[in-house]
């Protein structure tokens, strides 16, 4: 049971691979508007995969692009983000013309084919091999983070502008460590006001984990805010938060850490903003290896009718090779 009295389901067990070995199935699936599911794989150079439901209920998958090297990019490490009209955007951690990663578009064409963009490569001081997907806001900026380079080598978060002579990159703010910590593994997500929340790891044990928020400032500049500091003493507190933070209806965010928590099998946990601009951390649900275990980009999801539902290894089924989980009010 998760606390405050939430109910917890396993509604499936099922085999998989963990999204750090190299070989899977990495980050979020996304829709189109027909109902197919796209992906990507670390196979190799990585590919780009289309999910089609048949007739018969069952599902056929079609290569949508696989990527070379350089310059169109290497190892797709992280899910994928698509917009109204179809096309796909992600991030590659190495590869591009540096080397450093890049941030990609798919477009699909008449003849059924895919074209593959190279929005933006990264060369180190602007950032460098991004782990994450990219988050697209209603103007059509995107909006990402780097494990690495920035003007600190800790890592960076970014945005990308379209323009008539292509997209530029801004960096929003580039981590130096200590409190401020640095590579972050996970993307952003953005609130109604423009306002990007994310977490960082130092990917460092013994150290500690944030979450932050970076809130636009009048002159162009973006202000960093550290919202929570996990550990502070508490051993049931989460570490390592690899995966995305989700917001609900009321502004709360959600995330997940790869360990930690009453068991050391990874939390839920839940930010709350209180009076005075803080904000408050609670343990949402704390994984037993039964219920589930060791999220990495697996960030929390919420139905039409409140309920959370997520996926992680662990569980006792088929070896322990992963469970999806409802936790509903």
């Amino acid at each position: 049971m998760g606390r405050g009295g939430n109910r917890q389901t396993s509604l499936r067990s099922n085999p998989g691979i963990s999204p750090w070995t190299r070989g899977g199935t990495v980050g979020n699936l996304v829709f189109d508007n027909a109902g197919s599911l796209y992906g990507a794989s670390s196979y190799g150079n990585g590919n780009i995969f289309r999910l089609t439901q048949q007739a018969d209920g069952s599902w056929t998958e079609t290569a949508v692009y696989t990527f070379t090297g350089a310059p169109d990019g290497s190892g797709p490490d992280a899910g994928l983000t698509i917009d109204s009209m179809g096309n796909l955007y992600g991030t590659t951690h190495i590869g591009g013309v540096y080397g450093e990663g890049t941030v990609y578009e798919l477009t699909p064409t008449k003849g059924g084919t895919w074209s593959e963009t190279v929005l933006y490569s990264f060369s180190g001081t602007d950032g460098a091999n991004p782990f994450a997907e990219v988050t697209l806001d209603q103007g059509g900026n995107l909006y990402g983070t780097t494990g690495n380079g920035g003007q600190y080598g800790r890592g960076a978060v970014f945005k990308l502008t379209p323009g008539s002579g292509g997209w530029t990159e801004t960096v929003l703010h580039s981590f130096v460590g200590g409190t401020d910590q640095g590579e972050p593994y996970a993307g952003v997500v953005l609130d109604s006001s423009g306002n990007v929340y994310g977490t960082a790891t130092d990917n460092a044990f013994g150290g500690s984990w944030t979450v932050f928020r970076l809130k636009p400032n009048l002159d162009g500049t973006w202000k960093e805010t550290i919202l929570h500091t996990f550990g502070n003493g508490n051993r049931n507190d989460g570490d390592f938060p690899w995966s995305n933070l989700v917001a609900d209806v009321a502004g709360n965010l959600y995330g997940t850490t790869y360990v930690g928590g009453t068991h050391y099998q990874g939390i839920i946990y839940k930010l709350m903003p209180v009076l005075g601009g803080r904000w408050k951390e609670t343990v949402f649900h704390s994984f037993t290896y039964a219920d589930g275990a060791n999220p990495v980009h697996n960030p929390v999801t919420f139905d039409a009718s409140g309920n959370l539902i997520a996926t992680y290894s662990g569980g006792l089924q088929n070896g322990g090779y992963g469970v999806v989980l409802e936790i509903a009010p």
